[in-house]
């Protein structure tokens, strides 16, 4: 049983290596251990030995200045359990790298209403958004190209109606 559960471990963390998902358990009362998944740590850039991250310092230097309201109001839906959070948001990293995550959670409250524990996975979705960017300029580009190429045939077919009458004058 043991050999079956320390392989199950290994195939799940291949799996979320090869989908860069981390995921992770967060207490709302200290005391309790919170998990965070080997990928999640690579994907937020710290090592599993480093100051916990606290939930406001995540929100409040983490998140990208453009997306701390949204991000604030998502949170806040779930802790009053009106939703579960599915959200899209940039992080700056203490490397100073940004990336775009995909943040998937929900709020586990217990008998007497409270927050008990939060439960959730990333997504970093980063080299998806460079490539929807990169494939945006691509189509903006073809789309200029489409343009100057229907003005030069525009061009042409002006040039053939003027010559004409020219010609036959």
């Amino acid at each position: 049983a043991e050999e079956q559960l320390r392989r199950s471990e290994a195939e799940l963390r291949l799996a979320q290596e090869l989908a860069n998902l981390g995921n992770y358990v967060m207490h709302a009362r200290s005391g309790e251990p919170d998990y965070f998944s080997p990928q999640l740590y690579r994907i937020l850039g710290v090592q599993p030995g480093d100051a916990a991250v606290a939930r406001e310092e995540f929100l409040g230097k983490w998140v990208h200045g453009s997306d701390r309201k949204r991000v604030a109001a998502e949170f806040a839906l779930m802790d009053a359990g009106r939703s579960a959070l599915d959200i899209e948001y940039q992080v700056v990293l203490r490397a100073g790298t940004v990336k775009h995550l995909h943040h998937l959670a929900q709020a586990v409250f217990g008998p007497d209403g409270r927050v008990q524990k939060y439960v959730g996975t990333i997504h970093d979705i980063t080299d998806r958004r460079h490539a929807e960017d990169e494939a945006r300029v691509l189509q903006e580009r073809l789309t200029h190209f489409s343009r100057l190429s229907t003005m030069g045939e525009m061009a042409a077919g002006l040039a053939h109606e003027i010559n004409q009458p020219l010609s036959a004058i």
